[in-house]
Parts: structure tokens; C-alpha cells; sequence
């Protein structure tokens, strides 16, 4: 069970527990945010967009509880998934869930549950980034994959492209091949399939033209499939269902 896509933030102030649990999901593919203590959170939160937070109850100043109540009080942050960690088996743990957790969990923990969790609470829409220099295509794909269920996101160049992919954290990239811009989209293919945290997010070029020796070099590079331009709704829709079932298991 991976966590490929899913960014985990965590507020401990024991260092050497904070970084086992941050080593333990990073080998599991979990993006990690590390944090001692809860200063700054709604600015944290706002900087990380993680899509869970584990929080320590017995934090020194303000304490879980109280950072709880703060996110789940503000509109801006109350839909983030909150599981609670204490070592304390006498604290109040109904107060949490009153203020708004989603969960709690004991110290120390199976890491495997405390990931079956993780897993169950930070679901999210499966994740589209669409690299495209027309803004049309990009506003028509953009509009009919937020119709579908899709968090979907549109950049018109591939400059800077690994770290929009890291930030961003896409299940599937649409990559057009022919980009005014440079890098050009086979470029931006090699870039993304050579970097170890990129590679696998799969990678649909998208091309107007029937040029086999682009799409060779394509796949030679990484590549995961094609689609000519213009095509139908349906076959787009096809290979993202594919491609994000096959991002999921990755």
C-alpha cells in the first residue's frame, strides 16, 4: 500500500519520533511536512495544501486540542482530515473528535494502520495536470474534468516543470507534444521520466499531428500513450480513468 500523490503534514514535538514516523511514510511514498509545533498553522497549512493532518495532543504551549479547534473553526481549513496522536492513555480523547478529529491513534502504532487510516480519511479527486499552450484546449479540458470529478490543473509551458509536478503532485500528466514554448513536450518527457521523484506519474502526450518519429521518441523516453488532437471527450476520459487506476496501484 503506497501513498503516491498524498501529502501528509505533522505537527510532533518529540524530533526522534517525528522523523521515524516521517522516515516510515516516505519510504511508503508519502509526501511529508514536518513540523515541532502548531505556531503559524492556518499560514502552514495554506503553504503545505496537505491532504492530512497528524496532530500530537500533548504539544508543549498550545496543544493539539486547541490547534484542532482552530482549523476545524476556520472555513478555509476545516475540511482537512485530522487524525490525533497521544502516548497518553488517560487523556480525553471524545474532546477531539467534540472539537471536529477524524481519528485517534495511540503511541506507539503499527505504522501499517496508521497508513490503512492515512488512506481512508485523505481521499481526494484524482489529480490532472494538463502542460498545453492553447488556452482553449486548456479551458475546455480543465472545465470538463472539475465536471467530472477531477482536480485538474493547466500550465501553458513546461518551464519549470519538474517542480510544478512535485508541487502539485498530478496521478497523470497530459503533455502536449508541440510546445511554442521550449522546452518542447518530448524534452519535457525525458525531464519527467529521469527524475527519480517524477518517473512514475504516467505521462499521455498529446500531439496534432501524425508524426511517428515524435511519438517514438515519446515512448523511447517514457512515454505511457498518445492521443491525436482533436479527439473525442470519451477517449480522453478513457486512457485518464486508465492511467489514474494504473497511478494508484503504482
Amino acid at each position: 500500500m503506497t501513498g503516491k500523490g498524498l501529502k501528509i503534514m505533522i505537527i510532533e514535538d518529540n524530533k526522534s519520533f517525528l522523523e521515524t514516523i516521517q522516515d516510515l511514510l516516505e519510504t511508503k511514498d508519502f509526501q511529508v511536512a514536518a513540523y515541532t509545533e502548531g505556531r503559524n498553522i492556518a499560514q502552514n497549512i495554506a503553504k503545505e495544501k496537505p491532504d492530512l493532518l497528524m496532530l500530537d495532543i500533548n504539544l508543549p504551549g498550545e496543544d493539539g486540542f486547541s490547534i484542532c479547534r482552530q482549523i476545524k473553526s476556520a472555513p478555509e481549513t476545516r475540511a482537512l482530515p485530522i487524525i490525533l496522536m497521544t502516548g497518553d492513555a488517560t487523556i480525553d480523547i471524545d474532546k477531539g473528535f467534540a472539537l471536529g478529529a477524524d481519528d485517534c491513534i495511540f503511541k506507539p502504532f503499527d505504522i501499517d494502520d496508521v497508513i490503512a487510516r492515512i488512506k481512508k480519511l485523505a481521499r481526494r479527486d484524482p489529480r490532472v495536470l494538463l502542460v498545453e499552450d492553447d488556452r482553449k484546449i486548456c479551458e475546455m479540458v480543465t472545465a470538463m474534468l472539475a465536471e467530472k470529478h477531477y482536480d485538474a490543473k493547466a500550465v501553458n509551458d513546461g518551464r519549470d516543470i519538474i517542480n510544478v509536478v512535485k508541487g502539485f503532485s498530478p496521478d497523470l500528466i497530459l503533455l502536449d507534444i508541440s510546445l511554442q514554448i521550449p522546452p518542447d513536450g518530448i524534452e519535457i518527457c525525458r525531464l519527467l521520466k529521469s527524475d527519480s521523484e517524477t518517473r512514475k506519474t504516467p505521462v499521455v502526450m498529446l500531439t496534432a499531428n501524425e508524426d511517428a518519429d515524435s511519438i517514438e521518441k515519446c515512448f523511447a523516453f517514457g512515454a505511457d500513450d498518445y492521443l491525436f488532437k482533436p479527439f473525442k471527450t470519451q477517449d480522453l476520459l478513457l486512457r485518464i480513468k486508465k492511467y489514474i487506476e494504473y497511478s494508484k496501484n503504482v
